[in-house]
Order: structure tokens, then C-alpha cells, then sequence
């Protein structure tokens, strides 16, 4: 959810540290003092918008695809 891109080279996700701080594991807080830290549904919520599933009319083949900045990423959730 903190995740600004997926850094090919070193094969490492590069996070946005306004948000989240990978070295501590820890979220950061908002004006309000709430955590950013996304809940189980955000989670979920989030990957349903990346991910497709359609079925051809034709031979009734189903075609799942999902959106990543990591190909790697995609394809193990596919």
C-alpha cells in the first residue's frame, strides 16, 4: 500500500517513507494522529482494483490479470 515502485535491479519494492518506514516495519501517523497503516479490508479493496478476471465467450477460457509495478509480484498472486 506504501509502495511507489518496484526497483527491477535490486529485485527490492522502493516505499513512499512518508508513509511507511521498511526498516522499522512501522506506519506513519496522519493530522489526526491515526495510523496509516492500511486494515484487512483496504487490503483487500485494493488488490480487487488491480486484479481482472474475464471469461471468453467462445471456448468459456478464463483470463485472470493483475496490475503490478512488480512483474515478479504478479505473477506469484496470478
Amino acid at each position: 500500500m506504501a509502495a511507489e515502485v518496484w526497483d527491477k535491479g535490486q529485485g527490492k519494492w522502493i516505499y513512499d517513507k512518508e508513509i511507511y518506514s521498511p526498516a522499522t516495519g512501522e506506519w506513519a501517523m496522519d493530522s489526526d494522529g491515526k495510523s496509516l497503516k492500511p486494515t484487512d479490508w483496504d487490503l483487500v479493496k485494493a488488490f480487487k482494483e488491480q486484479l481482472s478476471a474475464t471469461e471468453s465467450r467462445d471456448n468459456g477460457m478464463i483470463t485472470v490479470a493483475i496490475k503490478s509495478f512488480s512483474s515478479l509480484a504478479a505473477r506469484q498472486w496470478v
